[in-house]
């Protein structure tokens, strides 16, 4: 990939003048629940994408100051400076194995990594207990805040149904700059923020372009597309007074739009989100979704029993080249598998001492674009049950609680959330789209498990904002 330039000045501006000032409006205008969500989604469709080369910000022992870890941040400022309570350790039946598990995972991971690699003349040093510190400050930040700050205050029918108004009336904005940047090219993060995000020829696909927009490369836009498709399609079939009048038109709308961004998963998600709400009932859509999470959570131990040469001859009927580059991910996962069931316990750390090296010269060898990849050969499965468990525990959870009693409190906005939620693990098989708004819905809908648990044995209350 080629050099980024640096970034102008309205890079900086946007992270550490706008945005908190827009933020601190956006929290006192609005409700408690639609403020947590805006505080979260508006800067992941708009702020810049990370630097490649260089960083605003880094203090000592904390994650960069970007767009990752900013507006976690300001929310937490936000929530505190209006005295408002978090659950800082979710004990909702499994949820705190999974929980301490994740926040345990930096430090045996450091402690079982302490020797130096050598490679050649390349030399990987041992992990100290200071990076220890910092991997747990930037996990905490970016992952486990988002996660009890769902669970905490995103947990209603309402929040359910804002989060996915949300995602939808966002969507209707996002829709042009993605329409813009398909036909015009993707340049609107070099235009407003100084730099192109990415590899520039990862964009050009079918004789045309994938939109990147502010979330550094097609398959995220992509995948954001889908969400929203999804989304409007939740509240046209529920007749939702936001799609009154052209409801029908603004899915299709939506879908053209998903088709334009020329990702093939995307679609493939939203199709079988189609498939899963109009022939299935609620418990068999939790089923599935469960089913989904629990491959996801084992991915490592069951990967070689799942048909991949079949999955790769599909897709060399609908485009060679796409199956040519999956086959290629599979091929280094397989590398990249046998070298992490070395150090299966606790991962083999940071620093690339999970990649593949020549023995004799020290080039690096590896691919790795799947997330799930990078978390097991990083962390072990120590630390590949956390952060997954994180994601995947919540549908379980959510699973469990349904009955005859319960079931009429099921919404469709958090049978929504749910398959959205489907939708990330999924996509970190091949991808890494994690951010922190999938903790935040993943929070969301463990809370909400909570609260119908709670409902069998009493009345669930709504949350009102806090005074």
């Amino acid at each position: 990939m080629p050099i980024m330039p640096p970034p102008n000045g309205f890079y900086y501006i946007a992270l550490f003048i706008l945005w908190p000032l827009v933020a601190y409006k956006i929290f006192k205008r609005y409700s408690l629940d639609r403020s947590i969500i805006l505080l979260f989604l508006v800067p992941y469709l708009f702020l810049p994408v990370p630097h490649g080369g260089m960083t605003p910000i880094k203090l000592p022992l904390f994650p960069p100051l970007d767009k990752e870890a900013v507006p976690v941040f300001v929310a937490l400022a936000l929530i505190y400076m209006n005295k408002i309570k978090l659950d800082y350790l979710p004990k909702f039946r499994w949820s705190l194995v999974f929980c301490l598990a994740f926040l345990l995972s930096p430090f045996m991971t450091v402690f079982a990594n302490n020797d130096p690699l050598v490679f050649g003349t390349r030399v990987l040093p041992g992990l100290k207990f200071s990076e220890a510190l910092s991997i747990f400050a930037g996990v905490y930040i970016k992952v486990y805040v988002p996660f009890i700050i769902g669970f905490s205050l995103l947990n209603t029918n309402r929040a359910h149904e804002e989060f996915i108004k949300m995602i939808f009336i966002l969507g209707l904005v996002y829709s042009l700059i993605m329409v813009y940047e398909v036909r015009m090219s993707p340049q609107l993060h070099r235009i407003v923020y100084g730099y192109f995000p990415h590899d520039w020829i990862q964009q050009i696909r079918a004789g045309g372009f994938r939109p990147v927009a502010f979330l550094g490369h097609g398959l995220l836009v992509a995948l954001y597309g889908c969400l929203m498709t999804i989304s409007a399609f939740i509240l046209w079939r529920n007749r939702h007074e936001v799609m009154k009048g052209k409801g029908a038109f603004v899915v299709l709308y939506f879908i053209a739009v998903l088709i334009l961004c020329k990702t093939y998963s995307a679609v493939i998600y939203f199709l079988a989100f189609l498939a899963l709400t109009l022939f299935l009932s609620i418990r068999m859509r939790l089923t599935v979704a469960s089913v989904v999470g629990l491959i996801f959570l084992f991915y490592p131990a069951v990967r070689s029993l799942l048909p991949l040469s079949e999955i790769t001859e599909f897709f060399m009927d609908l485009n060679p080249d796409r199956a040519a580059s999956l086959q290629f991910r599979f091929n280094h996962e397989d590398h990249l598998l046998e070298k992490g069931n070395e150090r299966p316990w606790f991962g083999w750390g940071t620093w690339g001492r999970n990649r593949i090296y020549d023995p004799l010269t020290g080039k690096d060898l590896s691919v790795t674009d799947g997330a799930w990849i990078l978390a097991y050969g990083i962390f072990g499965w120590l630390g590949y049950i956390g952060s997954m468990g994180l994601l995947a525990y919540p549908v379980f959870a959510l699973k469990r609680t349904l009955n005859d009693k319960t079931e009429k409190d099921f919404s469709t906005y958090t049978l929504g959330l749910v398959f959205i939620l489907m939708i990330y693990m999924i996509d970190q098989i091949p991808n890494a789209s994690l951010c922190h708004l999938s903790y935040l819905i993943a929070g969301a809908v463990l809370g909400r498990a909570k609260q119908l648990a709670e409902s069998r044995s009493r009345p669930i209350t709504e949350g009102l904002r806090p005074a």
